[in-house]
């Protein structure tokens, strides 16, 4: 079942996107839950208790943007959760909507129909439900390149302008950025430090400040990173 938070400190405009997707999506394949303030949608988030795969967040759409703090609330939520699919809704007492794709957002305004919305929520869920699952990342080093099982994986490490993957079975060097080697299984990791992200599947056990892992090794958890970590931590084990 997804799990759709809407987001809208007007209870009439929460209401209205919850009827919006009710009528899109029928109560077994979709959860609505509302929340009045984007606060209390990443205090729920954080705390490891909420995990949406679709958020459907106020906001107005024009030239700066991505300046907005509705760019930042996304921004936040997508660390928390990168699967999550993020719509911004402007206007939508008028029934009017635009729909352009940003990786997970779409931006939805007032120049056209309401069927817009229904047909970007749509889209949202279609990619949900039919993305692929990658099962490998690609180190590159030189003109090499090793294809590494995600579940050999134990955790990446920054080194300089290049990263180090760790395994059970031995340790590869990659001229790739952490963000960039892990883009697309973002999901499977959490960065729990400025030069570490962990697979969440190799995690034993958290303290307060560090992740424990099946091989016995522990990785630290800096104070800037300590409290998402925790939090998509116990979300994923959640489930």
């Amino acid at each position: 079942m997804l799990k759709i938070a809407i987001c809208d400190k007007e209870p009439l405009h929460l209401c209205y996107a919850a009827e919006l997707v009710g009528r899109e999506l029928s109560a077994q394949r979709a959860q609505i839950e509302g929340f009045l303030s984007p606060q209390a949608l990443l205090r729920a988030v954080s705390a490891g208790t909420y995990t949406p795969d679709i958020a459907i967040l106020n906001g107005s759409v024009g030239r700066d943007a991505v300046f907005s703090r509705e760019m930042h609330i996304a921004r936040c939520l997508n660390q928390l959760v990168p699967r999550c699919r993020i719509l911004f809704l402007a206007g939508y007492l008028d029934g009017s909507w635009e729909v352009c794709e940003r990786e997970r957002r779409y931006f939805l305004s007032k120049k056209q129909r309401e069927g817009q919305a229904r047909d970007a929520l749509r889209q949202a869920v279609r990619m949900l439900e039919n993305r692929p699952r990658r099962t490998s990342i690609a180190a590159k080093t030189g003109g090499k390149t090793t294809v590494i099982p995600l579940e050999e994986v134990l955790y990446v490490e920054r080194c300089g302008r290049k990263c180090r993957v760790v395994t059970a079975k031995g340790d590869y060097l990659a001229s790739q950025h952490p963000e960039e080697l892990l883009l697309g299984v973002e999901d499977t990791f959490v960065r729990c430090h400025q030069g570490y992200w962990v697979n969440l599947a190799r995690i034993t056990a958290q303290s307060n400040n560090e992740f424990h892992l099946d091989n016995g090794s522990s990785i630290p958890m800096s104070r800037t990173y300590r409290r998402q970590a925790r939090a998509r931590f116990f979300a994923y084990f959640k489930g």
